[in-house]
């Protein structure tokens, strides 16, 4: 809980076998705070660094082998996360993004570059983040490793229904090599931040607008609208040509 050391009556009887759900037995760190430091150890920040920050809020000094251990531990839990099956599950939407994050790697930290994959199940579209891998976002076989992960894992390609990217090097073509059936489309915020950068500063935040009107009308025929209104105002200022 982040509240330091308290200290609490358990309650006991003859055969020993009442368990306490707001202590479970030699369970003495904050599940929580074991995640925070195993993450702010991996952003960058050193033992000491940890050491100094809990103790004095918390009461309670982490040294550099407690810290490996909870990083150890998260990270075996982490490695299991990403491998899990994902058999029995249905996803209708695939989301595609590529990001990056300052990891230690061989006691350096240095922005990485990953992969991220997130999945709308079927069954009540809750958004579930499927893989997330390391690695070069310019090499054109990126998409086929993560794409072969997350089929090794079990995923039911015939249930994806489209597939949702950004512009990366090789990507749409190592999506279709392995979800031939549904429909790929350009990330609108990505296909959005690249149209603006073509119109001149002072119109970028009309334009914006305009897109906005076009991405996320109500009904295809508002979209159509919107679409042929932005097309008529192109001809009197630097909108890029719609098509």
């Amino acid at each position: 809980m982040g509240l330091g050391e308290i200290t609490l009556q358990v309650l006991r009887d003859r055969q020993g076998e009442f368990e306490s759900e707001g202590r479970p037995e030699r369970k003495g760190q904050d599940a929580e705070l074991e995640a925070f430091l195993g993450e702010a150890f991996l952003a960058g920040l050193s033992t000491r660094d940890l050491a100094r920050i809990t103790e004095k809020p918390l009461g309670q000094k982490y040294d550099s082998k407690q810290v490996s251990r909870i990083v150890a531990r998260a990270t075996t839990e982490l490695e299991a996360w990403r491998q899990r099956s994902l058999r029995g599950q249905r996803y209708k939407f695939l989301y595609v993004e590529g990001t990056c994050f300052q990891v230690r790697i061989n006691g350096h930290v240095s922005r990485q570059s990953f992969c991220a994959v997130l999945g709308v199940t079927e069954e009540n579209d809750r958004f579930e983040v499927l893989a997330l891998e390391r690695g070069d976002r310019e090499r054109a076989d990126w998409g086929e490793r993560v794409f072969g992960s997350l089929a090794h894992r079990g995923l039911e390609r015939e249930a994806v229904e489209v597939g949702i990217r950004e512009g990366l090097p090789g990507l749409e073509s190592a999506f279709r090599h392995f979800f031939p059936r549904p429909q790929t489309q350009r990330c609108q915020k990505h296909a959005k931040a690249n149209a603006c950068r073509r119109v001149r500063k002072n119109e970028r935040e009309l334009f914006s607008k305009a897109l906005h009107e076009i991405f996320y009308a109500s009904t295809e025929s508002a979209a159509r609208a919107a679409f042929f209104k932005v097309k008529e105002q192109g001809s009197g200022c630097s909108f890029p040509p719609c098509r």
